[in-house]
């Protein structure tokens, strides 16, 4: 089994999202060298006395079949969308993006779009479906892209 050896940058963000994110300390855990909640969990600032966690008791969890297992997997996001449309027509564009802020809502989308929130593979999948739909052939042209943990 692949051990995970988290880069520099890679420390810092599972220092920042060990600080929001259902963890585990479960070290007897068969699953914890590719689990991703174990790993955040290794990031815990040591000053917290508690933390969310799982539960280590739970008899699913005992028996090595945690519904909870997160594979620590990193996934190639895309960031902004600013010339997205750069090749569709005007209808395509007013059409697509109409469907994509009904979908994500306004706020999201406007994220997503201004590179602030990163595109994961599903959405990407998602929002490509939507362009084929109303016609779009061309090809997908995102601001940039940035391999991230699949949280």
């Amino acid at each position: 089994m692949k051990k995970n050896i988290p880069t520099v940058n890679q420390e810092e963000q599972l220092r920042e999202k060990a600080a929001r994110y259902l963890v585990c300390f479960i070290d007897h855990c068969t699953h914890r060298e590719d689990c991703l909640r174990w790993l955040a969990g290794q990031y815990v600032d040591s000053r917290l006395i508690c933390c969310e966690a799982v539960n280590p008791r739970n008899e699913l969890v005992k028996s090595g079949q945690c519904p909870l297992h997160r594979p620590a997997v990193r996934v190639l996001c895309q960031r902004g969308m600013l010339h997205f449309y750069d090749q569709m027509t005007g209808r395509q564009e007013h059409a697509i993006r109409a469907q994509l802020i009904q979908l994500f809502n306004r706020k999201y989308y406007y994220q997503m779009r201004n590179g602030k929130h990163l595109i994961d593979p599903e959405a990407q999948q998602t929002i490509e479906r939507i362009c084929r739909q109303y016609g779009y052939e061309g090809p997908f042209v995102y601001d940039g892209e940035q391999e991230e943990w699949d949280w």
